[in-house]
């Protein structure tokens, strides 16, 4: 069948799709000390010696080449009489014939040697959670023996390449982001190849914080040893809502009583293990004991175990202590093994380097530490093939992204404010921050998405508006980039959701949870083809394996946005010809945005995200089968619809929000066409029976374009067009450079309307079936954006007015209006509330008082609103102004 590419989209080099390839072959030629890596007619050379040893004695090193999708150097030592291996360096020497070089590094270690020629990235890089990249090479200090019969294999390095892309994200080029994230799934087989759903049982709203420790109340908190009910009911959630993994407390060195708490968690695992829920621990590894469940104050006196600092001060217990090690290990295995868990949450680990060499290693040691670690945690997982490891707050996030193969889901941290953005709800406001912490982690640490865990908690629960509106948007935020999810505070949320939204809340979590298991195939590769999460960003996450997968949006901000996409490389396809896209979220239906029948390899795809929403659209790869199967039926894009064969044609019933226009794509069978479209009156009191109308925009053949305007007017919660200092034209705000970016009018209400279109078709002259010759291209419903002036921000003084008209159908008496954080609000947001000096508010040329609402986690941050009970009435029309003072520079 004929093919329509967009060559633009295709040879668009700002676009050069970095994902599907993410390496290119390396080939490396040597003689004698000279090795020489070429990549795409790049090449760079290195002199020296590929890999010294430091040792105590003589030893001979042997090594040897791997070819994967990067080159895999393996080494070891031998010695013929015990020898120790005091340092370890690979490409010992020099590099030449580059262009430019770089480290990747965090604050205590050094992960990437990179060099780039031309348009070509090499990166070398030891696979080891550590190492130091100098002068000397990439190295790293064992300071372990060699003994004959016995060699001293050591950690081996890779070598790849990229091709750069030219799309710099800070240092990194994005394709050599994706190639050093894909080289951490690559390198060592990925422990879980399906979605991570956890639950933890801890609840921290009454926490009492003196005298250097965390004590929580029994209130909502369950643990072991004061409450298994709970637990034990929380586990039954748990498998009811299809979450595999959940993590309880007391952690193991803070049980008050072994017998009591041994007998609670032997019934705990036995209850998930009949409900197919897997039950694991908490431990902290640099202190032993968790402050917040320390009921006996217990502290492990062992000066000499602990790090010394280079001021010499003592910081927590050192994991090369090889005493200390073996305390923990010990009774953490043992432990877990006898209980049969298989989870481990692993908190506030602070790893510095440790200046004492009584412990057995070198001076200002961090590698012995590490190294600790991975053994721990590889003794864990080889309890069970199924066993998590998984971290939380601490210093993790310094030996990311390669800790990430014996730690294979992270929870860096409990949700916390980050960058500002407004909001009057913290449900919202933590799953942005949640959202952009992995974004802006994945592009400096290149942690795969797949390998985070969307920490889905509700612990702050003081918003202004209610979190039932913003609790499907705050689930499917997050997992627009990872699969992975664990809930916080779940059933504490469930115990006071109103009992009328119970079920719903839970069969939304089933759905999605069940969903994302079943489409891991394509949602284990996450890309971000649009911006990083943020205040007026347009964010686009693919999830595309081949010619198939799901393209989300995610708009965080309170007026409508247009997000373009093309359905070519840029997003990961890679086969294909034509495509049938499909709403998931927030409706299931045909994509009103695509061409009919079908989109073409190539489309350049406008789509419309309203404001505070998420969007997903599946991409499906058409087949000669599904063109039979869909020849004869008629459907509907852009709507869920119930069809019906009338006599002489089709009864189609479409609900939708009053007033609101809608453009619907019709694609009947082949060999039909549309003759005349007519609306049925939907009800049958006169009083309740509104008009509504219809219009044919474009037929082809079988498939025609029309618009739908459902009955009564429109009510509009996106208040975007705004007059600036009385200036006739009114401006889009989003478009402008103000610090105001416009209003929201939160739990408006709009009815819902339903319509009976009415098609009468006739039988059309049988033409080529090739349904690639008809077809018709999307029907652009954009509205225009005005032209405004950039408002010049560095001027000394300065005070703009704005001016906006609504019309609200529908408000509340105040004798019945709804409850408080339910009720009718205009949310005014600002960029940054701190340019404000002063700011006022007018309804219909009457002063209204502007509220703020502060943030319960942030004090510094507020975001201002306006309440409409008592200056509104419904059926009218609301002229909104506001006078806004700012600050000077």
């Amino acid at each position: 069948m004929p093919v329509t590419q967009n060559k633009e989209s295709v040879n668009d080099s700002q676009y050069t799709q970095y994902s599907l390839v993410p390496f290119i072959p390396v080939l490396l030629k040597s003689v004698d000390d000279h090795f020489t890596f070429s990549a795409d007619g790049q090449s760079i050379t290195f002199v020296g010696e590929l890999i010294q040893a430091e040792t105590s004695g003589k030893v001979d090193v042997l090594y040897k080449i791997e070819e994967r999708e990067f080159l895999v150097f393996h080494a070891s030592i031998a010695a013929e009489v015990i020898a120790d291996v005091k340092q370890v360096n690979w490409f010992h020497g020099s590099w030449n014939n580059y262009d430019h070089s770089l480290i990747s590094k965090t604050s205590l270690i050094d992960n990437f040697l990179i060099f780039r020629k031309g348009t070509t990235s090499f990166f070398i890089s030891l696979d080891f959670p550590y190492s130091k990249i100098n002068d000397d090479g990439i190295g790293y200090e064992p300071n372990d023996p060699v003994v004959p019969g016995r060699d001293y294999v050591c950690h081996t390095v890779s070598v790849g390449a990229c091709r750069l892309s030219g799309n710099m994200i800070g240092d990194f080029d994005r394709a050599e982001i994706e190639a050093f994230s894909s080289y951490i799934e690559k390198r060592y087989p990925m422990r879980f190849n399906r979605p991570v759903t956890s639950a933890t049982c801890i609840t921290n709203r009454m926490t009492d914080v003196r005298e250097g420790r965390i004590f929580y109340s029994m209130y909502d908190n369950p643990t072991l040893f004061l409450d298994v009910q709970t637990i034990k009911d929380e586990i039954s959630l748990c498998a009811d809502l299809g979450i595999e993994f959940y993590q309880l407390f007391e952690g193991l060195f803070d049980w008050p009583d072994t017998e009591i708490t041994g007998r609670n968690l032997q019934e705990a695992v036995a209850l998930g293990k009949q409900k197919g829920v897997r039950v694991g621990d908490y431990v902290h590894p640099g202190e032993l004991y968790c402050p917040h469940y320390n009921y006996e104050h217990r502290k492990l006196d062992r000066i000499g175990w602990r790090r010394q600092n280079h001021d010499g001060t003592r910081g927590q217990f050192c994991l090369a202590h090889p005493d200390y090690y073996a305390h923990l290990a010990g009774r953490l295995l043992a432990h877990n093994e006898l209980y049969h868990e298989e989870l481990i949450c692993m908190d506030m680990l602070d790893l510095q380097p440790c200046f004492d060499t009584s412990h057995g290693h070198a001076r200002g040691d961090l590698y012995r530490q590490v190294l600790g670690l991975v053994n721990l945690m590889q003794a864990l997982a080889d309890l069970s093939d199924q066993y998590l490891v998984w971290s939380n707050s601490g210093n993790w996030l310094e030996f990311m992204p390669k800790l990430l193969w014996y730690n294979p889901n992270v929870y860096l941290t409990d949700p916390h404010p980050r960058a500002y953005s407004p909001t009057l709800n913290m449900l919202k406001y933590f799953g942005d921050c949640r959202r952009e912490q992995m974004v802006t982690a994945h592009n400096q640490y290149f942690v795969p998405y797949r390998c985070f865990t969307n920490c889905e908690y509700y612990f702050s629960r003081h918003s202004r508006v209610s979190d039932l509106k913003f609790f499907e948007y705050s689930l499917l935020q997050g997992l627009a980039v990872t699969p992975n999810i664990c809930f916080g505070e779940l059933r504490v949320f469930l115990d006071l959701v109103p009992s009328g939204a119970l079920d719903s809340c839970k069969q939304f979590i089933r759905k999605w949870l069940a969903f994302f298991k079943a489409h891991f195939s394509v949602w284990q590769f996450t890309q971000q083809i649009g911006d990083a999460p943020g205040v007026k960003a347009n964010e686009i996450y693919a999830h595309i394996k081949e010619d198939k997968g799901f393209i989300c949006f995610v708009n965080q901000d309170l007026y409508a946005k247009e997000s373009v996409v093309w359905l070519d490389q840029r997003i990961g396809l890679t086969g294909g010809e034509w495509f049938a896209l499909q709403e998931r979220y927030p409706s299931d239906c045909r994509c009103g945005e695509s061409r009919l029948p079908y989109a073409c390899f190539g489309d350049r795809i406008n789509f419309i995200i309203p404001a505070y929403s998420v969007r997903y659209i599946e991409i499906l790869p058409i087949t000669a089968q599904m063109i039979q199967e869909e020849s004869g039926t008629c459907r509907i894009y852009g709507l869920p619809a119930e069809i019906s064969k009338i006599t002489d044609g089709y009864r189609i019933v479409l609900t939708g929000r009053q007033g609101q226009t809608h453009r619907l794509g019709l694609a009947l069978p082949t060999d039909q066409e549309l003759e005349e479209l007519a609306l049925e009156p939907s009800g049958s009191v006169p009083m309740f029976t509104f008009p509504a109308q219809c219009e044919i925009i474009d037929t082809q053949g079988h498939l025609a374009w029309i618009t739908l305007q459902f009955p009564r007017e429109a009510a509009c919660a996106e208040l975007t067009h705004w007059t600036i200092d009385g200036n006739s034209e009114c401006s889009c705000l989003s478009a402008t450079a103000s610090p105001f970016i416009g209003g929201y009018i939160h739990n408006l209400y709009s009815d819902k309307q339903s319509v009976s279109l009415i098609l009468k078709t006739k039988t059309k002259e049988q033409k080529a079936a090739d349904f690639g010759i008809i077809n018709l291209p999307p029907q652009d419903m954009r509205k225009k954006r005005d032209a405004v002036e950039v408002i010049d921000w560095n001027r000394p003084a300065r005070r703009h007015q704005y001016e906006t008209v609504f019309f609200l159908p529908f408000i509340e008496w105040p004798s019945m209006s709804m409850a408080y954080g339910s009720d009718e609000i205009v949310e005014l947001a600002f960029t940054d509330t701190n340019w404000i000096k002063q700011l006022t508010c007018s309804i219909n040329g009457l002063e209204v008082p502007v509220c703020r609402y502060t943030y319960p986690t942030q004090a510094g941050q507020c975001t201002y609103y306006i309440e409409l009970m008592h200056h509104v009435v419904s059926g009218q029309e609301v002229r909104l102004a506001l006078d806004v003072t700012w600050i000077e520079c």
